[in-house]
């Protein structure tokens, strides 16, 4: 089976990072993976196994007939089996199939909206649908949601951490040694960086030392303007909290980091919690898409309650001042990773699914 791995961009973003984790893992299992980025290639490209096929299609719009005969010819010149389609990339694949009927379509449901489904348009969905040889969501509201949708061939399958970096150069936090807090998470209004803020001036009232480190893609909009003017009109924030753009080291990041943290209000599987059990972080988040199914409250996590900011500022000062807890929260978390969220776990789950289906 020679897999392709469709997504429509290779900007950084929970998506993109699984659909280059997927290639590279297929690629030193079975020798051939291919990735293609429907409308522009991004930083992820850098990222990419030197054996992985890639092309950049650069289309323009949604129904853009050049682009999509362009792919046609590719995947019947690569033969390739199967199309692995990340998020938005689902209706193109659905597209091609039209084209050429061989092909199979394995849809990659990364939405991160997940506490608000009632909102998300189902319309191309539906009628992409019915063209979808298998479904993969990765948190069980978006299993739900799509079986409500009359589509029952889903299945929950875990993104999982990359363990390799790229870069030469890896990013050094500011900040003194032993006292960092890190939030790796794109700028965006569901990660909702302004609740971390308040929790962070609360917490630096009493611990003035500690300094706090967002990592993300900043899409320089209304909603980062208004993080960054947050920061600089607040003194108990500024000079203790810094911005770094989004980077491929978040492991080389969260080696140097004592806390790791997400306030979000909505997420589907963040990566980035995977990452921080990878390291063996201590982790304070909010309940939102899956992460209360991997994070149980004081065994190998604290939850907080979205918008709870007095309580977040609590659990910073509670892992500031105890640094056995912060060592047992964050060995159990790696092991919860390590055990079932593993490159090697999930991507045996993959094969066993693609194989259950092919006999079918």
């Amino acid at each position: 089976m020679r897999i392709l791995q469709l997504i429509d961009t290779l900007d950084t973003g929970g998506a993109e990072r699984m659909a280059v984790s997927y290639a590279n893992a297929l690629i030193r299992r079975t020798g051939y993976a291919a990735v293609v980025a429907t409308r522009r290639t991004g930083p992820m490209a850098a990222l990419l196994d030197p054996g992985v096929r890639f092309l950049v299609l650069g289309k323009k719009r949604a129904l853009d007939i050049p682009a999509l005969f362009k792919l046609r010819k590719w995947v019947v010149a690569e033969k390739i089996t199967l199309i692995h389609a990340h998020s938005t990339s689902l209706f193109f694949a659905t597209l091609l199939k039209c084209t050429l009927p061989s092909v199979r379509i394995v849809w990659h449901d990364h939405y991160g909206d997940s506490e608000f489904l009632e909102k998300r348009p189902s319309t191309l969905i539906r009628l992409c649908l019915p063209f979808t040889w298998k479904a993969i969501a990765v948190n069980h509201r978006l299993v739900d949601w799509l079986r409500s949708l009359g589509y029952q061939n889903v299945t929950y399958l875990p993104n999982f951490p990359a363990t390799a970096t790229t870069l030469d150069t890896p990013t050094f936090l500011a900040g003194a040694e032993g006292k960092r807090i890190v939030c790796l998470a794109n700028f965006r209004e569901q990660k909702d960086h302004l609740s971390l803020l308040e929790a962070a001036g609360i917490f630096f009232s009493q611990k003035p030392e500690w300094s706090l480190h967002l990592v993300g893609k900043d899409f320089h909009d209304p909603y980062s303007d208004n993080v960054k003017h947050v920061v600089a009109d607040d003194s108990r924030l500024k000079g203790r909290v810094y911005f770094y753009t989004a980077s491929f080291d978040s492991l080389a990041i969260l080696s140097q980091a004592d806390i790791a943290v997400l306030s979000s209000r909505s997420e589907g599987l963040p990566v980035a919690l995977l990452e921080y059990g990878l390291m063996g972080k201590a982790v304070i988040t909010t309940p939102v898409g899956e992460i209360p199914h991997i994070i149980q409250h004081q065994h190998n996590g604290l939850l907080v309650a979205v918008g709870d900011t007095a309580c977040f500022a609590d659990e910073l000062l509670r892992l500031s001042e105890d640094g056995q807890l912060r060592a047992a929260l964050g060995e159990q978390l790696q092991k919860k990773v390590a055990g079932e969220f593993s490159e090697e776990a999930v991507i045996s789950s993959y094969f066993r699914l693609l194989e259950h289906k092919r006999n079918e």
